[in-house]
């Protein structure tokens, strides 16, 4: 699967009426649009860090079925009018083929999605990169509340930085990321310091995309 996941930001004076109006026609330009396979657009829970308020995730078949659907003259006037326009704040952008991923033997008819979206620090070793990649895709195999998971290169982005890796779980509730997720020690003794600018393995540039929202039709693992 070939992906595209946007964080829209909402003007603060923004009524909730206009958000509605806003993400309607986003729906509907995605169901006038064959190319998009499944489509998630929700509103981003309470903590979220340079997440937006809603959480715009859509798979295609592939990177041609991606571009295919940006090309069609509907959404090029009701969709990317909305980005090129004031309608937004501001938006981050990153378009990637799905990568290495897994999943638990559990059926997730709800839940919560959470999408870490970030870069690495100018300088930053190709043998650093690779480690940091290898400790962030090991943390399923210990923290059990990661129920499914995928973690992917980007093809293209755009927002406040050059886009780079996405990290993407779903989790039964949000209690297992902010509880198990972020208190396990694999995650604060060992992946935590490639984020902590105290560390000398620090490599992530600081500003980063933590957010999350409810789904009611998991975007990962085997049920997707």
């Amino acid at each position: 699967m070939f992906k595209l996941t946007r964080l829209l930001f909402f003007p603060t004076e923004c009524s909730a009426a206009e958000r509605q109006a806003v993400t309607q026609q986003l729906r509907d330009a995605v169901a006038q649009s064959p190319m998009v396979k499944r489509c998630m657009l929700e509103p981003t829970l309470p903590g979220v860090l340079n997440g937006g308020d809603f959480i715009w995730h859509m798979q295609f078949a592939d990177e041609a079925g991606y571009r295919a659907c940006l090309a069609q003259p509907h959404w090029r006037e009701k969709v990317e009018a909305l980005f090129e326009g004031k309608t937004f704040k501001k938006y981050e952008s990153v378009a990637y083929q799905g990568g290495l991923s897994g999943a638990r033997p559990v059926r997730l008819g709800y839940g919560v999605y959470r999408t870490l979206i970030m870069t690495m620090r100018p300088g930053s070793s190709a043998q650093a990169v690779a480690q940091f990649e290898k400790e962030l895709s090991g943390m399923p195999r210990y923290i059990s509340s990661i129920k499914n998971w995928q973690m992917s290169h980007a093809t293209e982005a755009s927002g406040s930085r050059p886009w780079s890796l996405v990290w993407e779980q779903e989790y039964e509730n949000l209690e297992g990321l902010t509880g198990p997720y972020m208190d396990h020690p694999f995650h604060w003794a060992l992946v935590d310091r490639w984020f902590n600018p105290e560390c000398s393995q620090w490599i992530v540039d600081k500003v980063l995309c933590h957010t999350y929202c409810k789904f009611k039709s998991p975007v990962l693992g085997p049920d997707a």
